[in-house]
Parts: C-alpha cells; structure tokens; sequence
C-alpha cells in the first residue's frame, strides 16, 4: 500500500523539480489552461518581469520572463509594472484627459489579447523651441509608447548639433 503514495511524491517532487528548474532558467513555469481563460499575446520581446494588476480588485500577476503567449484568467487588468533585460524599467505612455488604454485591456475567455510592449526600443528626440533656446528631450520607447529608463543610472546620453558638416553644439542630457 505505500508503493501508490511513494509514486505520488516521487511524481509531486519530480514535477515541482522540473518547476523549479523552470524557474532556475528564467522561462516562465506553464501555467493551466481552463475555459475561463484567455490568452495575452505579448508583441516585445526581453521582458525581465511583467508585473499586471487583475482579473480582480487587489490581485497581482507577476510573469517573470514571460514568452510570446501567456494564459492568463478572464478579467480586466492593467500593466503596474515592466523590467526589461539589463535593469531597464518602463512607465506608461501619458495621454492628458484619458487613461491609456494601451496598459489597461480586458481578457475573454477563449479570446487573446496583444499587448505591444517591450524591445525593440528607439530612441527620440522632441525639439522645443523658446526664443532663442532650443530644448532637446530624449527617451527612449517600445511600440506601444512606454518610455524606458535605465536603473541604477549610468552616463546620461549624449549629443552633438551640426550645421552642415560644422559642429556648433553639444552637450548630454539630464535624467528626470
């Protein structure tokens, strides 16, 4: 009689290995697919973590190392929270008047969702001209508008103004 329940945690500690090995490898530990699920498609790529608010009041979804596809509960949710690979964190686009629906979507069950965030990165610059001065705003964003900074800051980027083939400016810019 105790050969069935040595089985049993013989396949319990084999099956929580394999998790743990999972985990161990940075590859996100499958997650059950139901009926109530759908599933998020994420569009970016070098997602560290991906921290979600959601399907219901006070919960957290924490996908560590997400792949392209996630199953994921029915429910709304919203994006609290990115790293991506090398400790460079986003924050949500800013649209004055509305709440971005770029980071807050709904899942059905049996249906997907895609989310455009993460790499590839570009970097921007936005000119603003004030009389005479020239402000130069640099960020860098993924697809869907998400700015990125790095932490743990390292030397701000850096810049050179030509007119023509003369060098009439340089200078970096300033975090915050």
């Amino acid at each position: 009689m105790l050969k069935p329940l040595w089985q049993g945690v013989w396949i319990g500690a084999l099956s929580a290995a394999l998790i743990a090995a999972a985990v161990t490898h940075g590859a996100e530990p499958p997650r059950p697919v139901s009926a109530g699920n759908g599933t998020l498609q994420i569009a970016g790529k070098g997602i560290e973590k991906l921290v979600l608010s959601g399907p219901r009041a006070g919960q957290e979804q924490t996908l560590n190392r997400p792949g392209p596809t996630v199953s994921l509960p029915a429910g709304q949710y919203t994006v609290k929270d990115i790293i991506l690979d090398g400790g460079i964190q986003g924050r949500p686009p800013v649209r004055p008047g509305s709440f971005p629906d770029i980071y807050q979507f709904a899942i059905a069950p049996g249906q997907s969702h895609r989310l455009e965030i993460g790499a590839p990165l570009t970097s921007t610059v936005t000119v603003k001209r004030r009389g005479s001065v020239l402000r130069l705003d640099y960020a860098i964003v993924d697809a869907g508008g998400w700015k990125y900074s790095q932490i743990g800051r390292r030397e701000p980027p850096q810049f050179n103004a030509y007119r023509g083939d003369e060098l009439v400016g340089s200078g970096s810019f300033k975090y915050g």
